[in-house]
């Protein structure tokens, strides 16, 4: 690690962790405990006014016979300031309060909801309590009507004047009267806010004490890991013999400090050894690259320029040499040509691939049919096979001058034939591949093949290719990319195989291809 790197050292890692852990239990605990501060108030708080309403109510009922609507006001309107005097929620000036200073009020109804006292005067027998609660839920207000014709004392939830608020009411013994307490849920959040500000100052405080504490032991515990660090630091720009700091302590600092002078050394015979081994894969990888250019060199790379015939091939290994396999011969007006898929990847294939290659031209050369090759190199390649190597193969004959198509088929895909009927594949028999075992009886098939048709020929490379999604790309998506090049009018070999790698190239992405691929195009003009 150099000097300018920048992490953050144990010690403060650690001191932060425990800060980090007494953080999340206090808020906890805080949390808890102002849940239960909340449940008291609220408690302490319906038993304060439950208890005011009934007083009011009996000092109302004491003078029902002889009360005025004046009296009556002036009468709760000094409850009212002895409720708000008297609770812990109000304002210390209560004589000069006005009616927006007064927290929780008395209220008397009638049956029809009229007010026969407000603590806002105007509203007395002209304000209606039930339009005054229509922003309560239907189950509110159906609880509040069946709450009051039950002559008891009750607290329940509403909402007044659009503010949620807490009623405790009860009937007027003799009257069609019901007397209230309203409270509004705000008068209940000033002392739970200054319970809250006091426990957070103290979790701050305690906090701050904690983190200082534990930052200094911590770090005088681990002064010697910031040496080691400087030393592993040296170690890691190259400097394998530098000096590891002396640790007397006997714990886990000490056992690392050993453990990093045995990966000194280790470290320094593995260079040894890994300099030793990166010559030798340097020769190795050149010789693969040699091999690759052999192996390609055998594959045709010119074309005839003739006015009859239009060829063209693509190979892509797997790996940097492979097993697929295309070649083609002309000889007296006849295209002979082959394509083939030898089992496995790497070196043996792309050996068996290059005798393949040289049986084919052999063979070919000697003008056989289609049927006697096949048997031939069968024959040849299953004597002897030891590594049952065994390869698919494809291979054709045909007349430039007739369009008879002489073929052969050895478990290789069936070529596609483009021609103005459309798009087809053209008809095989199943045999085994070539180098399976000898003495089998191969059969040609044949067919004629009209001027301006195109036959493409290729490996399970194409049609088996998978996407990052495990997704194959499947004869479907051939004859989809087909289409479109028919549409196009880019029937010319050239263009064909360029258009289904580059579509196998979109297709399989970033995934990393899992076949050699090679396909051979053929157009008879």
């Amino acid at each position: 690690m150099s000097k300018s790197d920048k992490y953050i050292p144990v010690y403060k890692q650690l001191s932060r962790g425990i800060l980090a852990i007494t953080v999340i239990t206090t808020t906890i605990v805080a949390i808890l405990v102002m849940a239960l501060s909340t449940y008291e108030i609220q408690k302490m708080s319906n038993a304060y006014y439950m208890n005011e309403l009934y007083g009011a109510n009996e000092s109302i009922e004491k003078r029902l016979g002889k009360i005025s609507t004046d009296s009556l006001y002036r009468h709760l309107r000094r409850m009212d300031l002895r409720l708000n005097a008297l609770s812990p929620f109000s304002p210390k000036d209560i004589e000069n309060m006005d009616d927006k200073g007064i927290i929780a009020y008395n209220i008397v109804i009638d049956s029809a909801g009229t007010y026969l006292y407000h603590t806002t005067r105007q509203r007395i027998g002209k304000g209606n309590f039930y339009n005054d609660i229509r922003q309560s839920s239907e189950k509110q207000r159906q609880q509040l009507a069946r709450g009051m014709a039950t002559g008891k004392m009750e607290r329940q939830e509403i909402t007044i004047n659009g503010e949620p608020s807490v009623i405790f009411y009860m009937p007027l013994e003799g009257t069609n009267w019901v007397n209230a307490v309203i409270l509004p849920y705000d008068a209940i959040k000033k002392p739970i806010i200054i319970t809250g500000l006091i426990l957070l100052v103290i979790i701050i405080t305690g906090l701050l004490v904690i983190y200082r504490k534990s930052y200094r032991t911590i770090r005088h515990a681990t002064a010697p890991l910031r040496l080691l660090t400087r030393s592993v630091d040296e170690v890691a720009k190259g400097n394998f013999k530098a000096p590891l700091p002396e640790i007397w302590r006997n714990d886990e600092i000490r056992i690392l400090r050993d453990t990093f002078a045995n990966m000194q050394l280790s470290l320094t015979q593995y260079i040894e050894k890994l300099q030793v081994v990166t010559a030798e894969e340097a020769v190795i990888k050149r010789d693969l690259e040699t091999a690759m250019r052999i192996q390609m060199a055998m594959i045709p790379k010119e074309y005839p320029k003739r006015d009859d015939i239009e060829i063209y091939g693509s190979i892509t290994p797997a790996k940097l040499v492979g097993g697929d396999l295309y070649n083609f011969y002309l000889y007296d007006d006849k295209l002979y040509f082959c394509i083939g898929d030898v089992s496995g990847k790497g070196i043996p294939a792309a050996l068996f691939m290059t005798v393949v290659v040289n049986l084919f031209r052999v063979f070919a050369s000697e003008g056989n049919k289609p049927e006697d090759m096949i048997s031939r190199m069968n024959n040849d390649l299953s004597r002897n096979n030891k590594e049952c190597m065994f390869t698919t193969l494809f291979v054709g004959i045909l007349d430039l001058k007739s369009g008879l198509l002489r073929y052969c088929n050895a478990g290789h895909n069936a070529p596609i034939i483009i021609s103005s009927n459309g798009i087809e594949q053209l008809p095989i028999y199943h045999f085994p591949a070539v180098g399976a075992a000898e003495d089998i009886n191969y059969k040609v098939q044949e067919t004629t093949i009209a001027p301006q048709t195109t036959i493409l020929l290729y490996t399970d490379g194409l049609n088996e290719a998978i996407n990052s999604d495990s997704q194959e790309f499947g004869n479907g998506r051939i004859f989809e990319e087909l289409n479109k090049i028919i549409q196009d009018g880019q029937t010319a070999p050239e263009k064909v195989v360029d258009h289904m790698v580059q579509a196998v190239h979109t297709f399989v992405g970033d995934a990393e291809q899992s076949d050699d691929l090679a396909m051979l195009c053929l157009k008879l003009s």
